[in-house]
């Protein structure tokens, strides 16, 4: 399929004479679903060398699970989905499609309700949000078309609505998320290599809401051929001491960025080549639970959290009166 390449953006690092180049590969026909197309490995090699680039060694081959869900035949149509009497029920009492509940419900376990629609009723909120928007009176339905929404966690984040999308296909079809992003990840990097023999890494992402905050940001959900953390730490700063960090997600910085250059709208950009970057190579096979922690120690955690909470509370109540500085 042919491409272009849309405008590369270059970053200078801190060295000043190497450089860090990102550039988004632009689509000139969109994919839809139903329809036949290559292997995901074969599609992406030959929609950037359609775009005049090649693969080199070294390359992060970024991919939005968009197209990666389209080649895997991970789309459908809700007219065709059959809810069953759960589906049915959650959709009545949240105001939801039954046929969509039914697909969240098949992606996994539901673990809260966020009442959208009611959060951005808030005056600061829905003034952030208009002045964002391109369109105040489509904004609005859009609002009124997520009242409620499902919040379940894989892939290492929390997903809305399962990471189910509507946006970019056609009207009434749906994309759930690959299947095992990150085994995705390993047969597309495994497939460039053979036809290609450069060794790059691949990561799939992901849009998810910024918790806490106006907004979303692109996140790794898939990654092969890098190591998705940075190993440093204790690592010592410039004064010596060592830092409590350097355990940095990779994946996730590089979803991050590559995705403000790659757009989620009309650009029909969802594959980009991260060139200059020094990262880890690896052929070894991780996974998010790598990177996760284990259910068990969430809960823990949370259970171990509560007296010391509990001790803090009691203190500043109790030492309120104290907490007041004496001005002259």
């Amino acid at each position: 399929m042919d491409s272009t390449v849309l405008e590369t953006v270059v970053t200078k690092v801190k060295d000043g004479m190497s450089a860090i180049t990102v550039t988004p590969v632009r689509l000139i026909s969109r994919l839809e679903p139903g329809k036949e197309y290559p292997s995901p490995g074969s599609f992406i090699l030959r929609s950037v060398e359609s775009a005049g680039e090649v693969i080199e060694s070294g390359d992060v081959i970024v991919i939005t699970s968009k197209i990666v869900s389209i080649l895997e035949g991970r789309c459908y149509e809700l007219s065709q989905i059959r809810p069953s009497l759960r589906a049915r029920l959650l959709g009545k009492l949240f105001g939801k499609q039954s046929s969509k509940v039914e697909l969240i419900l098949r992606e996994g376990r539901i673990l809260a309700v966020f009442p959208y629609k009611s959060v951005l009723k808030n005056k600061i909120i829905r003034k952030r949000m208009q002045q964002v928007s391109v369109d105040q009176s489509k904004s609005e339905k859009v609002i009124d078309s997520f009242r409620n929404v499902f919040m379940i966690r894989k892939y290492g984040v929390y997903l809305d609505e399962a990471g189910i999308d509507a946006s970019n296909l056609p009207k009434g079809w749906v994309s759930l998320l690959p299947k095992d992003p990150c085994e995705s990840a390993e047969k597309i990097r495994q497939e460039i290599e053979l036809l290609t023999g450069k060794k790059a890494a691949v990561i799939i992402t992901d849009t998810i809401a910024s918790v806490g905050k106006t907004g979303s940001l692109d996140v790794s959900i898939g990654f092969s051929g890098i190591d998705p953390l940075s190993r440093e730490h204790a690592r010592t700063d410039l004064f010596g001491k060592p830092k409590s960090g350097g355990m940095d997600i990779v994946v996730d910085s590089i979803a991050a960025f590559a995705g403000t250059a790659m757009g989620g709208f009309d650009e029909c950009s969802p594959i980009c080549i991260v060139r200059g970057l020094n990262y880890r190579y690896t052929e070894i096979k991780y996974d998010f639970d790598s990177i996760t922690y284990p259910a068990s120690v969430t809960i823990k955690s949370f259970i171990k959290m509560i007296i010391p909470n509990l001790i803090l509370l009691l203190a500043l109540l109790i030492s309120v009166p104290f907490g007041r500085n004496n001005q002259t």
